[in-house]
């Protein structure tokens, strides 16, 4: 079983989350969720502000595969998620900056 798998859109299901992320935040984006075995996103991303979002694709997180394995954890009652953006174009799952490591989601296209 992934950690992270692409799903379709008919395939989402509730809790779900929509993140948009951009270049121009520090190339991340990061959300405190209520804890739940898994949650559906979809995820957009834009160079800067003031583009129009590319959307990325739909996917399922495992979040206690993905704490168990270090790539998000607890904060309080809440658990943090962090997408980053890397140098080589890949947003990838990871509990801090730093590295080639985590979870890839999806290479973007500039």
């Amino acid at each position: 079983m992934k950690r992270i798998k692409r799903i379709d859109l008919a395939e989402i299901r509730k809790p779900h989350s929509k993140w948009t992320g951009n270049d121009a935040s520090g190339n991340y984006q990061t959300g405190l969720l209520n804890p739940s075995d898994t949650r559906d996103f979809t995820l957009y991303w834009k160079k800067d502000a003031t583009e129009e979002p590319l959307l990325v694709g739909y996917f399922r997180f495992r979040i206690e595969m993905l704490i168990e394995s270090g790539h998000c954890y607890r904060h309080g009652d809440k658990v943090r998620i962090n997408i980053f953006h890397d140098r080589d174009k890949w947003l990838r799952v990871r509990s801090s900056r730093g590295g080639n490591d985590g979870v890839q989601l999806a290479k973007l296209p500039w």
